[in-house]
């Protein structure tokens, strides 16, 4: 199943120490796409359990602490797809698509809850995207449009020799397509689906990992999970023009050389709110689960400021999408499975439990938050639960 295979690869990442120095420092080896030194970035940092400052104080009720997640009385909608893992999602007005463990795409009438469709590459499916109302599927070897009518193939793209599929993002005339851990990003052509470049900042290298991809305002945001950082690129010259790497990343070095990786750095990525938002493993000093186990930042588009913006208290489960809204972040926690609600005015976190079911990636269509589980999408109705920690 792709999420355990996953999650075992992380693991063993954690455990292993890179024979290298700090990767924050390291320019890595000359390749397509690098530009040498890139400019470096101020972290405005507002220490932890901070809410968000870009909004005003709210006045709820809630006896929940900073430094704990909190039970809250709220059950999620259960709609049953019953014989399914389901994992990636993606919602288009009163449809879902998403990935199985199994390798298909599955069409999911949110109103009855049918599946009226089911796409089965030759490749399992690792990552589905919706642009312009055109269906786009990611296998483990390339990018394929589909027909979302018949829920066929209709254009395909395949990956360079060893290179995998991870997430996808799809711009005006291109198909943005992470390979590994490097950050490496393939670019295919959105109407012929002709494979026509990688950018990467490490050629030959492989890296565990399923790094994350967003396009904002003219660029492609990804996440090097190698060096725990995150790359922007400009699609006119396919180059890295910025490297964001102070965004809880942090290792250490002995005598002999090795290096341990101490936080991870950014686990997850999407664009929320006009921000690029940046979901990090952070260095939790005490060892036990208080503010600090895991941080979100903003990064401005228009500015390359960074921000640290919320600090979570649980850890978000790795490389899982997330959620913003306006009062709030959402996000998959990795020791539960639940999904945890951040109040973005007060940092208040809570729970919202649904059984015994495991969440694994979450998507927002209106004011419902659609979480992905074993056989079974949650609706989570973002008022009701506001109302329910208030």
């Amino acid at each position: 199943m792709h999420r355990r295979v996953a999650i075992v690869s992380i693991l063993a990442l954690l455990v292993l120490s890179a024979c290298s120095g700090s990767a924050v420092d390291s320019t890595g080896p000359d390749s397509t796409g690098s530009t040498g030194d890139l400019p470096t970035t101020t972290v405005s940092d507002m220490g932890p359990g901070s809410p968000d400052p870009t909004l005003p104080p709210s006045g709820g009720g809630s006896d929940c602490e900073p430094d704990r997640i909190c039970e809250i009385e709220y059950e999620p909608t259960v709609v049953p797809v019953e014989g399914y893992g389901l994992e990636e999602i993606v919602v288009d007005g009163e449809t879902a698509f998403v990935t199985t463990d199994d390798g298909a795409v599955l069409a999911i009438d949110l109103t009855s809850g049918a599946v009226d469709g089911i796409f089965t590459p030759d490749s399992d499916a690792v990552d589905v995207t919706v642009a312009d109302g055109d269906l786009w599927v990611l296998t483990l070897d390339g990018p394929v449009f589909v027909d979302r009518s018949t829920m066929e193939p209709a254009v395909s793209g395949t990956l360079p020799p060893v290179a995998t599929g991870s997430h996808l993002t799809v711009t005006g005339d291109a198909v943005w397509v992470t390979t590994a851990g490097t950050g490496d990003v393939a670019r295919f052509n959105r109407t012929t689906g002709e494979f026509e470049t990688v950018i990467t900042d490490y050629p030959d290298l492989v890296a565990p990992g399923s790094p994350r991809i967003v396009a904002v305002d003219g660029s492609i945001y990804t996440i090097n999970e190698y060096d725990g950082i995150v790359l922007r690129i400009d699609p006119a010259s396919n180059t890295i023009i910025d490297r964001f790497d102070d965004l809880g990343y942090e290792a250490e070095s002995n005598d002999s050389g090795t290096t341990s990786i101490l936080a991870r750095g950014p686990e997850s990525i999407g664009y929320f709110d006009g921000s690029v938002w940046v979901l990090s493993d952070f260095v939790n000093p005490e060892g036990s689960f208080v503010s600090g186990n895991a941080t979100a930042y903003t990064i401005d588009p228009a500015s390359g400021s960074v921000s640290r913006t919320l600090d979570l208290v649980g850890d978000p489960l790795t490389e899982a999408a997330f959620v913003v809204t306006p009062d709030a972040l959402w996000y998959i926690e990795y020791t539960s499975y639940n999904l945890i609600r951040v109040d973005r005015a007060t940092g208040l976190q809570h729970r919202i439990r649904a059984g015994f079911s495991s969440g694994y990636n979450a998507a927002i269509s209106g004011g419902t938050i659609w979480v992905t589980t074993d056989g079974a999408l949650l609706a989570v109705d973002t008022a009701q639960v506001q109302a329910a920690v208030s």
